[in-house]
């Protein structure tokens, strides 16, 4: 759950992330009946991936559906290195971690 710093919660709703590096917040997670926040946070980097996989037909050029494709191997590439990561409770709080650093030069390789 993404907090905005203010004592509301948004338990019904949803809201996007725009800055990678910035810190998020989560409310408090009973272990015994949750799992651990890390597990948690896994679970939601493999669910975006499985998001991402369901059910695309990608239409276009030849030239975009391979761009797309590549852009869909970085973004489950990534998002199962945040999850390895977070499982191990390796985390970023001392500035950009070699997670973030790989996702952008892979999107920089990607545009060339």
């Amino acid at each position: 759950m993404i907090n905005s710093g203010s004592s509301n919660t948004f338990d019904d709703k949803v809201l996007p992330i725009r800055d990678f590096d910035a810190p998020i917040e989560f409310e408090g997670v009973d272990a015994v009946d949750k799992g651990s926040t890390g597990d948690i946070v896994a679970q939601v980097y493999r669910f975006q991936v499985y998001l991402l996989h369901k059910d695309v037909e990608l239409v276009g050029s030849e030239p975009a559906i391979a761009h797309a494709n590549s852009m869909s191997n970085i973004l489950t590439t990534t998002n199962e290195m945040r999850a390895v990561q977070t499982e191990r409770g390796q985390s970023s709080d001392q500035g950009r971690d070699f997670v973030t650093l790989a996702f952008r030069d892979a999107m920089a390789a990607a545009r060339r």
